[in-house]
């Protein structure tokens, strides 16, 4: 075969080849029987190539967030048209829609430094997102049914923005709560008593809504006592006081990993791969399967930056000797997450545990925050609140006296070194988008491209399996046909001897028959 298509002059790579990838034209496949068939699929082939280019001459150029990604996003508008054409052909290829929605969701990304922080249910992480905001807006409903993905930024102007489910993503959270009603049961019967099914059509599909920031928009939409909450996919909370004097920085409070509905701990998994750093959030207590299976992934996804995750003890002040049993399950931490290899970017080094894996006392902080503006902005603890900053009060200095020692037990609550780590990505957060949105698209498309390249070789296995198949079936039939032949013959001596057999006894029956009239003859 000529190492030129004669139709276009292109290069031809691959000497096995049928088509032509740049034409579509047929180069190959001289002992096909069927040539008609090839030249059938040869045209589907160039009808193909021609859409492709059509599309990516006539395709809108894709505004990038940044002009940094001008090129890259360029690039994933066009795989994606690539993608919505080969789709066309490949029908029942499920893999495909799943990376035309990982190319889509790609395109969708902004220029915020994401900062995510994910755990188990109940594991505090809306507690510490609360205290390092210094306000009570994440929800910690004592019921795990409540999981919106919940965003804080700055913004000039107080609001929440809602976003609600789509009606096929939506379609896909009920259709995962109903197949585990075992450990969906709460959220079924919670949804029922408030008969939220009777509302699904004034918020599924509909459009975002923006509205001023109160207590009472957040209960609404994010808390457990509104049908509403339901279908919230996303909350949005913008306001003038976030604590890091940078509009890119977000932070963003997922679902649990071992949410009531399965799609929900799925969209926290999805999200990891997202963000640009990442918070752990873990009881302090030994580190459960469930962390673990979520925590090594979490380290791969940072593309050789382990420095962009972040173990988090949470709870820290339940533990009845806080220091001494934060140690002991500190070194219990470390076997899992730390390696001795400086050059393995799958695990922290030594050095980086001692400032990445950290304890906090998120709730004792935020009541911290809250004692400290009780002379400036009237804000009044409760008291079962006050008792509980006593208590720990107590335990910590065998003192009561909280006004004593409140700045001793703010810094022992410890956010401020959570603060301190992430104003360290602040000063690069546009160089971390910018590096992490390429590494993003550099992965996807090598998916993609194993993906096919998988499929073309399977393709040629069973191509070779198949014409060994019909070699192997062809031997059989002339030996078969051999041996009918050989049955045959046999066949005809056979008959000859029995003919002959025939003739011969006819002869004796005759000779016979003329004995015996001799015999009565004689008589």
């Amino acid at each position: 075969m000529s190492n030129f298509c004669p139709s276009c002059n292109a290069t031809i790579k691959n000497n096995n080849a049928l088509f032509c990838v740049n034409c579509g034209a047929v180069i190959g496949g001289q002992n096909f029987q069927n040539q008609e068939l090839l030249q059938q699929h040869s045209n589907y082939l160039r009808e193909f190539i021609n859409n492709v280019n059509s599309e990516n001459n006539n395709a809108k150029n894709i505004t990038a967030p940044l002009a940094e990604l001008d090129e890259t996003f360029q690039k994933a508008n066009g795989l994606r048209s690539f993608l919505n054409n080969y789709k066309n052909v490949a029908t029942n290829d499920i893999n495909i829609d799943n990376f035309i929605k990982q190319v889509s969701n790609f395109l969708q990304r902004d220029n915020e430094f994401q900062i995510a922080f994910v755990g188990t249910v109940k594991a505090g992480k809306s507690t510490l997102i609360n205290a390092m905001l210094k306000q009570d807006f994440a929800s910690t409903s004592a019921t795990p049914e409540t999981a919106v993905l919940t965003k804080f930024k700055y913004g000039d102007h107080n609001s929440i923005k809602i976003t609600f489910y789509s009606q096929e993503e939506w379609n896909n959270l009920w259709e995962s709560a109903n197949k585990h009603q075992e450990k969906a049961g709460a959220f079924l019967d919670e949804f029922k008593k408030l008969n939220a099914g009777s509302q699904i059509s004034n918020y599924v599909g509909k459009e975002p809504l923006i509205l001023n920031l109160d207590k009472e928009a957040l209960k609404k939409y994010t808390g457990s006592t509104d049908a509403a909450h339901y279908f919230v996919k996303e909350a949005e909370i913008s306001f003038r006081e976030f604590p890091i004097n940078d509009k890119n920085i977000v932070f963003v409070d997922t679902p649990g990993l071992d949410d009531a509905i399965d799609y929900r701990s799925q969209v926290t998994r999805d999200y990891i791969k997202r963000a640009n750093a990442v918070l752990m959030c873990i009881k302090v207590d030994p580190i459960h399967n469930t962390e673990l299976q979520t925590i090594i992934p979490t380290f791969d996804n940072t593309c050789g930056h382990p420095e962009k995750v972040f173990l988090i003890g949470t709870q820290y002040d339940t533990r009845n000797e806080p220091e001494e049993d934060w140690n002991a399950l500190k070194t219990d931490w470390e076997k899992h997450v730390v390696s001795d290899n400086e050059t393995d970017k799958t695990k922290f080094t030594r050095e980086l545990a001692k400032t990445n894996i950290l304890p906090v006392a998120a709730y004792i902080s935020l009541l911290c925050d809250m004692k400290m503006r009780e002379n400036v902005d009237n804000v009044l603890l409760t008291d079962k609140q006050n008792k509980h900053l006593k208590n720990i009060c107590f335990k910590l200095f065998d003192d009561a006296d909280v006004n004593k020692h409140l700045k001793d037990l703010y810094n022992f609550a410890n956010i401020n070194a959570v603060h301190k780590a992430i104003e360290t990505f602040a000063k690069d957060a546009k160089s971390y988008v910018i590096n992490d949105t390429k590494k993003s698209y550099q992965s996807l498309v090598k998916d993609i491209e194993n993906y096919f390249k998988n499929s073309e070789q399977g393709l040629q296995e069973t191509f070779e399996a198949g014409q060994g198949d019909v070699q192997q079936i062809s031997e059989k039939i002339m030996k078969e046909q051999q041996k009918l032949s050989t049955l045959e013959e046999s066949k005809k001596e056979l008959q000859q001897q029995m003919d002959k057999f025939k003739s011969q006894a006819n002869k004796v029956v005759e000779e016979l028959n003329k004995e015996i009239e001799t015999i009565i003859a004689s008589l």
